[in-house]
């Protein structure tokens, strides 16, 4: 009967299943012409979600609620429908994927198991006992079937597999990286929090993978979380925060643990069954991932909460005062909703006029998104970044100078903050504050090749050409030659005067001084340069000692 709670949820949520598989089939439809999913394809199965991982996390949690209708529908045709359901989210699972959600799916049916166990007299004694066992064994046996046709038809699953046994491989090894940052920086204070939101901006002070280069895209990562809502919460809210958010976990257990071996109807004991299934696949999820940040997924969570302790024969009546405390705790939240919301409007107007290179139209935008809660966009860079950004473009350099410095004081280790500001001071001619700013990117993020390219044109006019050079022999070739334009119009002039300064032959100085009058020459003798793996000043030599040895042949010659 409806007066169950699990069987009202199981059913509300029926339709979204529904819709949310037949999406992820018709997606899946377009995969398979040209073949099983691999890695990259399986981005493409996001069902009604944003990305992969979330529809794969939100279809593990959906699959308890589906098999519960299985057991509690009877007519054969709904039986029907929820078993296609289930078979369907569990294959399009094994396509997404996701470790995390593999090890959920695995854990989960091992617990089950285990506890279904731990009362085998009880469901013997039922009546459906063997209808039951059909059912599960029916769909664990084609779940199985799946698992193995596609292992034994795509490499990428093997890859995935092996990938549980060596945590190096793929996003695994950042993962790592990430939770060692955390607890390293959790360890320094490990009772005091950080503060909500701080994790992102904590993150860009180390130089791990927290941004590492996109080959396949060409553009830089930043990492929002550690993947790990347990230490994202210890290191943001502190350990009485952390403390509480596993004890929210440990008391839901607890508690459906309790109401399933008290629980004398067959149904409402599988139920309670399910609901452990579902916070144990929701506390892995919440190891792996980032669920907490989800709303999907913390509306789901909130619904097994309220489950767990739901369904008890001695359920206790709230105390008075906690409705009241409820409505309070909203009431705060509104304003601060707003105020978030308002934001993201006036940031997503923000991005589209940047792209469209209306620079009025970003500074408005952007000074409208900053407001008192929120300071930085989802990506950890400061909306006064972007103003400041608009402002250097329309050659107001004092004031981008003071968005910059704004920007800075929000997020003193973006790269990016830090890069334009020193890029502003040079310009300005403030040197040494522009080479403190640039020391600063490079020592968080050596690889910013951008960065460091400004970094040698500061060092020459502070007449440092050694320090010069040696940074532009650690910049990558690609990035050389992409700038080889600005570097031979800012850099080769002075290396190329030094060169020939330092040379005793007159007649190779009178050449060298030649070929730096001509910025186009020595653009060429730089990319020679690249290409040789030798350094600018020797392949300047060797070119300036052919061109002299040719003249002094064409002069034999005459």
């Amino acid at each position: 009967s409806f007066s169950f709670p699990l069987l009202q949820l199981s059913r509300a949520l029926l339709p979204i299943t529904i819709v949310h598989v037949v999406v992820l089939c018709i997606q899946f439809g377009y995969i398979l012409p040209h073949g099983l999913p691999d890695h990259a394809a399986s981005y493409r199965l996001t069902g009604l979600m944003s990305h992969r991982n979330l529809a794969a996390q939100v279809s593990i949690l959906l699959i308890p609620f589906t098999f519960y209708n299985l057991v509690s529908f009877r007519k054969k045709i709904w039986k029907l429908l929820q078993f296609l359901l289930i078979i369907t989210l569990f294959a399009l699972i094994f396509f997404s994927y996701s470790r995390a959600v593999w090890l959920a799916s695995v854990a989960a049916v091992f617990v089950f198991i285990i506890l279904v166990l731990t009362r085998y007299r009880f469901w013997f004694r039922k009546l459906k006992i063997k209808r039951l066992w059909i059912i599960a064994s029916s769909v664990v046996a084609t779940a199985t079937i799946i698992v193995l046709l596609a292992f034994f038809s795509t490499s990428t699953v093997k890859d995935q597999f092996n990938s549980l046994k060596n945590p190096t491989y793929g996003s695994a090894s950042e993962r790592f990286e990430l939770w060692e940052i955390s607890m390293e920086e959790i360890l320094a204070n490990p009772v005091g929090g950080a503060g909500g939101g701080n994790w992102k901006i904590m993150a860009m002070r180390h130089d791990v993978s927290t941004v590492r280069k996109n080959a396949t895209a060409g553009t830089q990562v930043f990492f929002q979380r550690p993947h790990n809502d347990y230490l994202w919460k210890w290191y943001e809210a502190g350990l009485a925060a952390f403390l509480a958010f596993v004890l929210i976990f440990i008391f839901a257990i607890d508690k459906a643990g309790e109401n399933y071996f008290r629980q004398q109807s067959g149904s409402k004991a599988l139920g309670m069954l399910l609901i452990v299934a579902l916070v144990l696949i929701y506390i892995i999820l919440s190891f792996f991932s980032f669920p907490d940040e989800r709303p999907m997924l913390k509306i789901l969570l909130t619904l097994i909460l309220a489950l767990a302790v739901l369904i008890s024969p001695s359920r206790r009546k709230l105390p008075p005062f906690s409705l009241f405390l409820m409505l309070a705790l909203q009431v705060m939240i509104i304003p601060v909703a707003y105020l978030r919301l308002s934001s993201s409007a006036h940031n997503h107007k923000m991005q589209i006029a940047r792209l469209k290179g209306e620079l009025s139209t970003v500074i408005s935008e952007g000074r409208k998104a900053e407001n008192l809660v929120t300071t930085l966009d989802d990506v950890a860079t400061p909306f006064s970044w972007y103003t400041g950004e608009a402002l250097y473009f329309k050659g107001e350099l004092k004031k981008a100078e003071q968005d910059y410095l704004r920007a800075y004081s929000a997020n003193p280790y973006h790269i990016h903050v830090l890069n334009n500001l020193g890029v502003v001071y040079l310009q300005t001619e403030k040197l040494f504050l522009a080479e403190k700013y640039f020391v600063q990117a490079l020592r968080i993020s050596p690889g910013f090749d951008q960065c460091r390219i400004n970094y040698a044109i500061c060092l020459k006019r502070l007449n440092k050409l050694k320090e010069s050079i040696d940074q532009l022999r650690r910049i990558s070739s690609e990035e050389l030659l992409e700038n080889s334009e600005k570097i031979a119009r800012q850099l080769l002039p002075a290396y190329t005067w030094k060169t020939a300064e330092n040379t005793d032959n007159p007649e190779l100085k009178k050449t060298i001084l030649r070929i730096e009058r001509n910025k186009k020459w020595m653009q060429k003798i730089f990319e020679k340069s690249r290409k040789n793996n030798i350094s600018y000043d020797e392949q300047l030599l060797l070119d300036a000692t052919y061109i002299l040895q040719q003249n002094e042949n064409d002069k034999k010659v005459e």
